[in-house]
């Protein structure tokens, strides 16, 4: 698991997607090869099951990514933009990853 110690190790896509679907499925109470990656977590169409997470399933879920991948609590994932289980993997992802270098022009001092 990443630290706040400043540890450079990041888990893959994959390893965050799977931890990401057994954290999901103790909470939903499936099995976690029974979701798919694309499966949307809320019921926000009809032609399509969801998850059918509600808003307390969801502040569960941040709580449980915070707690797995020591992030920020005041973190908020945003759902409306987050809507499948592989874009919150991903989402997850992004937060791991280490801070970029600066742009060129900010290392130099501004100049072009």
């Amino acid at each position: 698991r990443p630290t706040k110690a400043g540890t450079t190790y990041t888990p893959s896509l994959e390893a965050t997607l799977a931890r990401v679907k057994e954290l999901i499925a103790d909470m939903m109470d499936v099995e976690p090869e029974n979701i798919p990656e694309e499966v949307p977590l809320f019921d926000v169409e009809h032609a399509v099951d969801g998850l059918e997470m509600d808003s307390l399933d969801s502040l569960k879920l941040a709580v449980a990514l915070a707690e797995e991948y020591n992030l920020d609590p005041a973190v908020e994932i945003d759902y409306s933009q987050v809507r499948t289980v592989r874009e919150i993997a991903e989402y997850v992802q992004g937060l791991l990853q280490p801070e970029a270098d600066p742009p060129l022009a900010e290392a130099s001092g501004g100049e072009p």
